[in-house]
């Protein structure tokens, strides 16, 4: 799942890449890596509220380690 969300992402596929690393996150609530592409891929799609929410998960998830 990861492979398939990155893949979407590099190639422009934002909202595919999204709906990816979602259901990444539904599994793995704690897992950075997947906050941080999701908040590129908003950052992409001009939605930076969204991607400012992601980034600030990442960043606490990020900070307990």
């Amino acid at each position: 799942l990861c492979h398939h969300a990155y893949r979407d992402h590099v190639a422009g596929r934002y909202q595919d890449a999204i709906n990816q690393y979602s259901q990444i996150l539904k599994r793995e609530p704690l897992n950075a890596w997947a906050l941080n592409n999701r908040a590129s891929a908003y950052q992409s799609l001009g939605d930076e509220e969204r991607a400012r929410e992601d980034l600030k998960s990442a960043e606490a998830i990020n900070s307990e380690k």
